[in-house]
């Protein structure tokens, strides 16, 4: 994740569950898990899901790309912030007011 919003502006995020409650113009924050999990940008909703074709500037950033099905619903992102430092879980948890 940290090299895609180093390099596109524009990403396309699979809808995994509740597809029907996004809605274009929706607030969505970029989280990468792991062992130093957390926020890494905030960005907004510009599509409906559906069956994107993906550029391959964006296919090359997949780390794994079998976990990215053809027939997987996806929606496209536009990246309106990337943080200067990443918004870690410890930090969410720690913060009274999101606990």
């Amino acid at each position: 994740l940290p090299g895609a919003l180093a390099a596109i502006a524009q990403l396309f995020w699979s809808v995994r569950q509740r597809g029907s409650d996004l809605r274009i113009g929706d607030t969505v924050y970029l989280w990468e898990s792991g062992p130093d999990a957390g926020i890494l940008a905030v960005a907004t909703i510009i599509g409906e899901p559906a069956l994107p074709d993906e550029p391959a500037l964006v296919q090359r950033f997949y780390r794994d790309p079998s976990q990215f099905k053809p027939d997987q619903r996806r929606v496209a992102l536009r990246v309106d912030r990337v943080l200067a430092q990443r918004l870690s879980r410890a930090d969410l948890l720690a913060h009274p007011q999101l606990i």
